[in-house]
Parts: C-alpha cells; structure tokens; sequence
C-alpha cells in the first residue's frame, strides 16, 4: 500500500531550516539509514524510521532528504516492492546497477558548495560514515552528526516505544560454556592485541555470550544492551527491570559477576575509561559512529571483535543442536507439504495466509520451538518473484496445482 508523504516531507524539511550545530545554521539534506543504535539486520517497530518517512518498508535501504528532493536507495531485492510503496515525492535509486550513484557521490555531486549533510550517529556505523564524509569533503561540504533524531520529532507520541521485553537466562544445558570461558577466550586475545576495554554494540554477541536470550526485535533472540569487557569486568548497559529473575544464580552458574549499568549510560562510560592516558579500546568498525567517536584515534583499535569470530565456532552441544533442529523442522516441512498436496488434490482452497499458518502449527507441535525465524515467504505465481515478500490481505494468492509456490521459512529451536 502507497503512503501520502507530503506532510512529513514537508515538516521534516521544516526542521532541517532550524538544525543548529557547531556553527551549521541548517542542513541541505538528512539521511535515514534503516539500522537501530546496534546496526541491527532488523528492527523493531519503535527504529523503523525509514519506513515511517518513505513508505517503503522493506528490510534494506537509506532514505535521503534534500530541499526539493527525496530519494532511496535499495538493492535488487526490493525494486518491484519499492516502485509499489513509494508515492510520488520519491526517486528510487536503483543501488547496484552501474548507471546508479553512491548516496555519498550522489550527495557531493548535487549539494552546493558548503552545504552540510545530517545524520542521528548513533544510526550509522563507522565503517559507513568515512567513505561517504570523504566523498563530501571532496566538494567541500560536510557530514554533521544530530543527535536529536529528526524523524523521532515527527513521529511524536505515534511512535511505538522502544521495546521492553523480559530476558532470559540460557542454562548451560543448551548453551554448552559458561560466561567465565567465554570471558577467558576473550581476555587472552584482547591480550594479544594490549587491548584495555573490548566495546560490543551488536545484540547478538552480546546474547551469545552473556547466555542469555531476549525479544525486542521480532524473530531476532536479543535484548537491547551494551557491554564493555575489561580483563577484571565485565559490564552490561541494559535496564536493570529487564533482568530475568534468576539472574543472580545464573551468574553463579557460569562463574561470573557481571556489573549491570543503565542502558543510557555507555557513552559516558567510554568517556571515563578513554580518560585514562593510554588505555587502548576495541571497538568494531560496524559499530556506530556515536560510540566510535568517543574513543580518539590514537587509542581506538578497530577491528571484528574476538566474540563475533568465537561465537560463529559452534561447540559440541551447539552443533548437536543445530542437528536436531534441522531434524525437527524437516519433518514439520514434510507435514506441512503432505497435508498441502492433500488438499489441494481434494479442490480445497487454501491461500498464502492460511498456508503459511498451517506450516506455523506443524512447528508448534516440535519439541524445543520457540519461534519463526522471520516471516514465512508464502507466495503463488507472479508473487514469487518478490523477494522477500510477505502475504497481507490485500496481496494473498490462492496456492493452486497450476502455480509455482515458494515457502521460504525458518524457525529457531532451543537446541
């Protein structure tokens, strides 16, 4: 379904005239890049703000915002689901193709000499920012961090809130080594490196190695944190109301103190450890700009984290795990397309909604099931062709013996 974007474009534009930093006295264009504070692959409802400002709600893409323009760049996935969404205020850069410019080069090439350029860094990873703040230094105009989100200003009290789900503790039984392991594969590396402090952002890596799980993303098992890893710390930025209720033995069970900090408050805990002369800090280059900041150049070392490459070696229970699952969900599958061929051979109707929700109560009977890994691409005929597509009411197709039927799905087991 298309969105009327007139207002919002209008009222952002509005808010661009009146941004005052440094000496900036307004800026010439703003960018929405799709990611959370984490750099997460998703978000939840509260960080869609691409969505809310273009339309186009597809996982992947960055809005960009001039006086008199509004473009967004999305790769070959999305094209067909754009030109759907998108209203008429909206370009559509077609990101990849040859004839289509980087959103920096597009920027340096377009904006007038001087201008400046906005982004909330806190959104956008270090590893993005550079080549694009290059490329406008190169026309002499200038990438400026806001951190006064824009599109929050606009979105006001319609604005989902921020997620705030309950965490739980992952026994040993499924996560297969304790905290204080993990912690000790960790500090030796950092060792290696005379690394101080480790700063992790990602979500992942710090469920994977806290064992324990979350949902404030849908289909993603993570929980809002941050985490700073020193050789005799270890310390969690979340919200203390979100720890589960065993989390004191769960410390005990994996043989770690871990010392719980306000969510809010890692920015200025980097900032107390940077002022230690000396101290050398890790952090990711996919982290995002805001944090990496903090950290000056000379005492910054930047590169994938040690949790990221230990968490991607599966130990003995995680790989019996992911056999079993695998054994679990195949069986769901062939449940799911017996009982689909069944009625389809007997003229039943049975559409993209209500198959995908069949093969969701196969799943439900497994033992372990915890969730759908993302939302199931049930599509018949001419919808198969957009990627990751996603039945609504208004899109549904009937699954008939004359069509192809794509079924792109996943679901997540605890072991």
């Amino acid at each position: 379904m298309m969105k009327d974007t007139t207002i919002i474009l209008t009222k952002l534009r509005e808010l661009m005239q009146l941004v005052r930093v440094r000496d900036i006295s307004c800026i010439s264009a703003y960018i929405v890049p799709s990611d959370d504070a984490h750099q997460s692959e998703y978000q939840c409802q509260h960080d869609e703000r691409r969505a809310f400002i273009s339309g186009f709600d597809g996982s992947a893409g960055t809005a960009v915002i001039t006086r008199n323009s509004a473009l967004l760049w999305t790769d070959g996935r999305y094209y067909q689901q754009a030109e759907k969404q998108l209203d008429s205020n909206w370009i559509l850069m077609k990101d990849g193709l040859t004839t289509t410019p980087s959103l920096g080069v597009w920027l340096a090439e377009n904006l007038p000499s001087g201008s400046a350029v906005g982004v909330d860094p806190r959104l956008f990873s270090f590893r993005l920012w550079k080549p694009i703040e290059n490329e406008l230094n190169s026309s002499d105009c200038q990438l400026i961090p806001i951190e006064n989100n824009l599109i929050d200003e606009i979105w006001g009290e319609n604005q989902p809130p921020q997620t705030f789900n309950s965490i739980k503790t992952l026994k040993l039984e499924y996560a297969g080594v304790t905290v204080a392991k993990k912690w000790d594969l960790v500090r030796k590396t950092m060792q290696e490196k005379n690394a101080d402090a480790l700063i992790v952002s990602a979500l992942d890596e710090i469920a994977w190695f806290l064992n324990m799980r979350g949902s404030d993303i849908d289909f993603n098992p993570v929980f809002f944190a941050y985490m700073i890893i020193t050789r005799d710390q270890l310390l969690a930025f979340v919200d203390s109301e979100k720890l589960p209720t065993d989390f004191s033995s769960h410390q005990s069970e994996n043989d770690v103190q871990i010392k719980v900090l306000p969510y809010s408050s890692i920015g200025l805990e980097i900032s107390r450890i940077v002022s230690t002369k000396g101290t050398k800090i890790w952090i990711s280059p996919t982290s995002s700009y805001y944090l990496t900041a903090l950290i000056p150049k000379s005492q910054r070392l930047q590169e994938v984290t040690p949790i990221c490459l230990l968490k991607s070696i599966k130990n003995d229970v995680e790989v019996k795990g992911f056999v079993n699952s695998h054994v679990r969900d195949g069986i769901a599958l062939c449940q799911y397309f017996a009982w689909l061929e069944n009625q389809l051979d007997h003229g039943e109707k049975i559409d993209e909604i209500s198959g995908a929700d069949k093969l969701e109560s196969f799943r439900r009977t497994k033992d372990k099931y915890v969730g759908l890994s993302f939302p199931t691409i049930s599509s018949s005929g001419p919808n198969g062709s957009i990627i990751h597509y996603h039945p609504t009411s208004e899109t549904k197709r009937n699954i008939t013996l004359n069509d192809i039927y794509l079924c792109d799905s996943g679901a997540q087991y605890l072991t």
